[in-house]
C-alpha cells in the first residue's frame, strides 16, 4: 500500500520490519507472551533434534553419535533458538520473494519482478540497523543484546547476499566449474565465505563497487 509502484525488495523489507514492529508493540503490552513463544520455539527445536537422534540410534546402533557430536548439536539448537527471530524474518522475506515471483509470472501486467542476483541491492541507510545491532551486542546485555544479535544476523545475511551479487556482477557470472568450486568452498569454509561476502556487501554500501567496476572497464 505504501509503495504500489516500488520493486519487491523495499516492499518485502517494509513488510518484514512492519511485522517486527507490530509484534514488538504487542509483546510490549503483554510481555509474558514472549516467554511462552520463546519456550515453544526452543522446545520444538530440541524435540526435533532428539527425535532424529533417537531414530538414528534405533536404525544404526546406540553408538552412532559421539558425545562431542551430541553436545555440538545441542549448542546449535540453543543458537537457533536464540536467533530464531532473525531466521524467521529471513524465511519470511524469502517466502514473500517466492510469492511475488509467482505473482509476476501469472500476471504479465506487472513488469517489476525479482531481477537477477547480480543486481541485488537495498537502501544504503539500512547499514545503521547493522551498526546499531553491533553496538547493542557489544555494550548491552539481556534482551537488548539479543535484539542486537538478531539484527546482526538478519542484516549480515542480506549483506552477504549483496556481496555475492557484487562478485557475480564483476566476474560476469560463474561457470559450471566455478559454481562447483564455490559449493565445495562453502561446504568446507562456510563461515569464511559468508564473512567475506558480507565484507564485500558492506564495501558496496560505502563505495558502490559495481559502479566503480563499470567505470574501470576499458571501452570497446
Amino acid at each position: 500500500l505504501r509503495w504500489p509502484e516500488g520493486g519487491f525488495l523495499p516492499r518485502g523489507l517494509g513488510a518484514v520490519f512492519g511485522a517486527y514492529l507490530g509484534m514488538g508493540l504487542l509483546l510490549g503490552v503483554r510481555p509474558g507472551e514472549w516467554g511462552v513463544v520463546d519456550w515453544l520455539v526452543k522446545s520444538r527445536l530440541e524435540f526435533t533434534v532428539s527425535t532424529f537422534m533417537q531414530a538414528a540410534r534405533a536404525s544404526m546402533g546406540p553408538d552412532v553419535f559421539s558425545e562431542a557430536f551430541e553436545l555440538q548439536a545441542l549448542e546449535i539448537v540453543a543458537l537457533q533458538g536464540f536467533i530464531f527471530p532473525a531466521l524467521l524474518g529471513l524465511a519470511s522475506l524469502s517466502g514473500l520473494g517466492l510469492a511475488w515471483w509467482l505473482f509476476v509470472r501469472l500476471d504479465r501486467r506487472h513488469a517489476s519482478g525479482i531481477g537477477p542476483l547480480k543486481e541485488f541491492r537495498f537502501n544504503d541507510q539500512l547499514v545503521w540497523v547493522l551498526i546499531l545491532g553491533i553496538i547493542s551486542l557489544v555494550l548491552s546485555s539481556g534482551i537488548v543484546a539479543r535484539l542486537g544479535v538478531n539484527a546482526v544476523v538478519f542484516m549480515g545475511a542480506l549483506y552477504a547476499l549483496r556481496g555475492a551479487a557484487v562478485v557475480l556482477f564483476l566476474t560476469g557470472g560463474l561457470s559450471l566449474f566455478g559454481g562447483f568450486l564455490f559449493v565445495i568452498g562453502f561446504v568446507l569454509l562456510a563461515p569464511f565465505v559468508v564473512l567475506g561476502a558480507m565484507v564485500i556487501g558492506l564495501g558496496d554500501t560505502w563505495f558502490d563497487l559495481r559502479k566503480r567496476g563499470v567505470l574501470s572497464r576499458p571501452e570497446a
